[in-house]
């Protein structure tokens, strides 16, 4: 408990024994005024009555006017935009369909000459130094199993 609570409390039983000590002496004395209530103790009022500030009957706010809707033919606030040109984004996807499908037929391609190779006993020593790649990688890709024996992923060029 800090130093201020201490003296708080000090001064709440000197106030509660001064009105004890006004109470026997005569009529309704007022509290103090450090505490804060106008209020006297001897009151037919409750306590939490006398420590709540006073309402003053007010008139209610008269409510805002309704909104208006927006115009819909209304001018824009923003700049205009020039209309879209969709020619240029879609020769870049017909661009990159063909690339991709190009790159499928190559994959294809490589997987059918490492079978050949593989299949004239070269080591994949060999066929992982021509392909630029680890003698693991290129068993894992195109051994029985491998990722690119057949290729899996097929993409379609056919978006739209």
């Amino acid at each position: 408990m800090g130093r201020r609570d201490l003296m708080r409390r000090e001064r709440a039983k000197l106030a509660v024994a001064e009105v004890r000590d006004a109470a026997a002496s005569g009529p309704a004395a007022p509290l103090p005024a450090w505490l804060g209530t106008g209020a006297t103790f001897a009151s037919s009022e409750p306590t939490w009555a006398r420590s709540a500030p006073a309402r003053v009957a007010s008139t209610p706010k008269p409510l805002p006017a309704p909104r208006r809707p927006r115009d819909r033919h209304k001018v824009s606030r923003r700049p205009a935009h020039p209309p879209f040109e969709s020619a240029p984004l879609r020769e870049l996807v017909r661009r990159r369909n063909e690339a991709r499908a190009a790159v499928q037929a190559l994959d294809t391609e490589i997987a059918d000459e490492v079978e050949r190779a593989r299949a004239s006993s070269v080591p994949w020593t060999d066929i992982a130094r021509c392909l630029a790649i680890t003698r693991q990688g290129a068993r894992q890709r195109y051994g029985p199993g491998g990722t690119h024996a057949r290729p899996v992923r097929t993409w379609s060029t056919d978006h739209r």
